[in-house]
């Protein structure tokens, strides 16, 4: 599925933020935090992603037209 979405940080845990304000928790072993932080620039961008019911491992993200892979 694809979501625009903006990666936040909240304590100690990582979600992606949806246009709506719904906060999507990342997956722990997703260790690409700050790459994606980095290529999102604190804009909503287009995220593909696995969701397995608790948490989402973001696959790739769309930036400049281009898809870039985790």
């Amino acid at each position: 599925m694809f979501l625009r979405v903006v990666p936040v940080r909240r304590e100690n845990q990582c979600f992606l933020r949806d246009e709506a304000g719904n906060l999507l928790p990342l997956a722990q072993s997703f260790d690409k935090v700050w790459k994606l932080s980095a290529v999102c620039g604190g804009q909503p961008a287009a995220i593909f992603a696995e969701w397995n019911g608790e948490t989402l491992l973001p696959l790739s993200v769309r930036a400049e037209n281009e898809f870039i892979w985790f």
